[in-house]
């Protein structure tokens, strides 16, 4: 009973002190915090001079004024006022940033340091690094500048590099051509460099690596060579060069360069119409080499071999079940194989192979669409297999084939439980009373640091307090602080990996909610009246494109929500009728999305379907032209499932399912 009082007290402790230091409109905390942000660090310090002595996030307001004395570009105070304040990261950032304005680089490099070994979320660890890269460029330390602009761009890179991320690889790029192959550790900065810009500036980073080659021995130089050779066969075309590269790796590189020269060099026999000899090469893998490049070796097999003989692909698959029945390849040329017959009009021939696919371990993306098409096959040999569609509908009733099941009536029965948002407030009390006595306390510092949208330091809180709030309240409170800190593709992530920890595919409408958001709702519904169509398309088109991230700028140099690239802007503005338009006009909410939707609805007007114009917009109206005329297109389901383009292939599904999804969860 004493204990149960003691408990009962302090949680009411712990609700007063979070009711009495909820921010209000006259808060001096929430003030300097607003004139921080504002750019007025003078006003912002006489206001957090004005809290209470025991307020109770006492450290963040110090925090805060030495942040603000920094922008008055006074560091000593800073320094002064960060005396006593007990939060590591933080105060190891704050305390490096004033110690390089005072001109003392190596107290700022201590700090810097510090700062990145205390370092827990990945904003900590860039706000480190970059503090560290302005320490470099003050020293002009070309070879430090280059290994910390290497290791951010490694942490920013998820898709989209963005603005900021084209800024860096031009700061990396200036850096790097001060560097010298011949200097032992530039050299091996360099060989960073060269092996990171392959995958976006090949012919440079060839240059690079041909200047370095040289210099280097051992396992370095034998993955530059392949490197080279690889730049040379995809980039270039310059076949030759690359095949006596490959040849000397297969004769003189070590045992783990073998396998992957090999499976390059039967790749390159193709480029120079060598067929026979690629064959060969390829079966030698299969045969011999490491499971990774035999699995990858026996689809280019198989794909070869239908190309010249059904049958005998046939036969190299069903030889190759028992030792490549979990591969996803094997499960890949299986598919190929049934939907080549199926084009053909071959149906008896592709019911062996559906049913060899459905007797496989097939993953949660092969599983349902071997379930629909089993189905489907069915239909068209006059013997319906409904408990087929049953199962697709049990398993997985928000897969793409699942939902066009249900879009035709075979499929009926919830999406989702109904339920309502909980807010952050109501999730946060869930927890409280599993908690001891020092998590409450983290816990009522978290609502605190949220009631005054403080992020970064909630979002660290949360993760210390994850040991103790169990998988699915943890998850459910970062999703939803990453999408108050602005930050929705992490909210969307934590929620899709929430819900694939759930035992029953049923989810709830919360969630759900969760992992389909209507962000930029009122922009949506305008444009959606503009072009007299459906608000679910556009939001489907701009969560697969952009997470909703308004900045997002891709490799491909598509801008904004819904990713669009320059020469379509272009042509789209002057539909429009877009005067002063200018590209970094697609970063702006309102004018992505009018320009995005327009260009889907006329590719939905050119090719009268959903799907079509889906895959028109994400592999353009000339390619998909060329496919309309080039592969059987009577049954759209088949033509979506034989479209050469795998990415386009992909896309045109995740939309579409999105789409649906979008449709009957906000009706």
């Amino acid at each position: 009973m004493r204990e149960e009082f003691i408990y009962l007290i302090s949680s009411l402790i712990l609700v007063i002190a979070v009711f009495i230091f909820t921010p209000t409109s006259i808060d001096p905390f929430v003030q300097g915090l607003e004139e921080l942000t504002a750019g007025k660090p003078a006003a912002a310090v006489v206001s957090f001079q004005q809290v209470r002595e025991d307020h109770p996030l006492t450290d963040y307001v110090q925090l805060y004024m030495a942040q603000a004395y920094l922008l008055r570009n006074d560091p000593g105070q800073a320094i002064l006022v960060l005396g006593n304040v007990d939060i590591p990261f933080e105060v190891a950032l704050l305390r490096g940033k004033a110690h390089l304005l005072q001109g003392n680089p190596v107290s700022a490099l201590i700090n810097a340091e510090e700062a990145l070994r205390a370092a827990l979320l990945r904003e900590e660890q860039e706000a480190a690094l970059f503090l560290l890269l302005d320490i470099a460029e003050n020293e002009d330390d070309h070879l430090q500048q280059v290994k910390i602009l290497l290791q951010l761009l490694d942490i920013i890179y998820i898709r989209f590099i963005g603005y900021g991320g084209r800024v860096l690889h031009a700061r990396l790029a200036e850096a790097a051509s001060f560097l010298d192959p011949a200097d032992r550790y530039e050299r091996h900065a360099l060989l960073d460099y060269g092996l990171y810009l392959i995958r976006f500036d090949p012919t440079t980073a060839h240059r690079i690596l041909s200047d370095i080659l040289p210099f280097l021995t051992g396992e370095d130089m034998y993955e530059v060579l392949f490197q080279l050779a690889f730049i040379e066969m995809i980039h270039h075309r310059y076949y030759q060069a690359a095949q006596q590269r490959l040849k000397d790796l297969i004769s003189f590189g070590p045992q783990g360069m073998v396998d992957r020269s090999r499976y390059f060099t039967a790749h390159n026999l193709l480029n120079l119409d060598q067929r026979e000899e690629a064959e060969r090469l390829f079966m030698q893998i299969i045969t011999t080499g490491e499971r990774g490049w035999a699995e990858l070796s026996l689809y280019w097999l198989f794909r070869l071999y239908l190309g010249r003989n059904v049958i005998d692909a046939w036969e190299l698959l069903r030889g190759a079940e028992r030792d490549f029945a979990s591969s996803a390849h094997y499960h890949r040329s299986l598919f190929r194989l049934f939907f080549h017959h199926l084009a053909a009009g071959n149906y008896t021939e592709s019911q062996p192979v559906i049913e060899l696919l459905l007797s496989l371990p097939l993953d949660h993306h092969d599983h349902p669409r071997a379930l629909f098409w089993r189905h489907r096959l069915g239909e068209i040999l006059g013997h319906p297999a409904k408990q087929y569609l049953q199962r697709l509908g049990h398993l997985y009733p928000l897969s793409y084939y699942s939902l066009i099941a249900r879009q035709r009536g075979y499929l009926s029965g919830p999406l989702f439980i109904p339920d309502r948002q909980s807010t952050i407030d109501e999730l946060l009390a869930a927890a409280t009373g599993r908690l001891s006595k020092e998590a409450r306390e983290k816990l009522s510092r978290l609502t605190l640091l949220i009631n005054y949208r403080i992020w970064r330091p909630a979002v660290r809180y949360l993760v210390s307090l994850a040991p103790v709030l169990g998988d699915s309240l943890y998850l459910q409170l970062k999703s939803r602080l990453y999408e108050e800190k602005g930050e929705l593709r992490l909210a969307i992530s934590h929620a899709e990996t929430l819900a694939e920890m759930l035992p029953d595919p049923i989810i709830a409408w919360s969630l759900l909610s969760r992992l389909y958001p209507r962000h930029y709702q009122k922009i949506v519904r305008q444009a959606a009246a503009q072009f007299d169509t459906e608000e679910a398309l556009i939001f489907a088109i701009i969560r697969r494109e952009s997470a909703f991230e308004t900045m997002a700028l891709s490799r491909s140099d598509a801008y904004g929500l819904m990713q669009i690239i320059p020469t379509t802007a272009i042509d789209i503005a002057r539909r429009l009728a877009l005067e002063d338009f200018e590209l970094v006009d697609l970063f702006d909410p309102p004018t992505n999305i009018i320009m995005g939707t327009s260009y889907i609805i006329r590719q939905l007007m050119r090719f009268g379907d959903l799907r079509l114009a889906i895959a028109a917009y994400h592999g353009g109206s000339g390619n998909l032209r060329r496919w309309l005329d080039a592969l059987p297109h009577d049954d759209i389901d088949l033509f979506i499932e034989l479209i050469p383009r795998e990415s386009t292939r992909l896309y045109v599904k995740a939309v579409y399912q999105a789409l649906l999804i979008y449709r009957a969860i906000y009706p």
